[in-house]
């Protein structure tokens, strides 16, 4: 984590802020801290709760940011599917279908499922133009997630193998 601190804190407002690299960080009373919505429920949680609350909100924290490292990420310059530091997928040659497949999950924040992103093609079968793209994502070298399809040849279904 890079910290970093507002350089005009006299003239500091949403609008022109600017910031630079602390090289020898000290917090005081006049620290200003900025937070993301998530960790400002945390931070509020944490500072106006008895002990036990204290513990939950830890807990219900740490829970969140475990899921979050449980969700696939695709490195679209890298053409790297992962899953934490594990390397699931790697595409030495394009794959279009694959790779638009991927490239939707990863810009909806990875949902259970998503429509068709192929393009209409009236030169090729649209449903077996997806389900041989699904087919492709689960060669892997690394099973750890399964795509599927919706069951009806419009949509692309994903889940995570369990690690039993």
């Amino acid at each position: 984590m890079c910290a970093t601190w507002p350089r005009r804190l006299a003239a500091w407002t949403w609008t022109n802020r600017t910031f630079e690299r602390a090289s020898n960080l000290r917090f005081s009373a006049a620290s200003v801290f900025l937070l993301t919505p998530t960790r400002s429920t945390v931070a509020n949680q944490l500072f106006s709760a008895t002990s036990l609350q204290r513990q939950l909100a830890i807990k219900a924290y740490s829970a969140d940011e475990q899921e979050k490292k449980s969700l696939p990420n695709w490195h679209r310059p890298e053409k790297r599917l992962c899953i934490g530091t594990v390397l699931v997928k790697q595409f030495k040659v394009p794959a279009v279908a694959q790779e638009l497949i991927l490239d939707a999950f990863e810009e909806r924040g990875w949902p259970q499922k998503i429509d068709d992103p192929l393009p209409v093609s009236t030169s090729s079968n649209v449903k077996r133009r997806l389900h041989d793209a699904i087919k492709r994502l689960n060669q892997q070298s690394s099973k750890k997630i399964q795509f599927s399809g919706n069951g009806n040849g419009n949509g692309v279904c994903w889940r995570l193998f369990s690690s039993n």
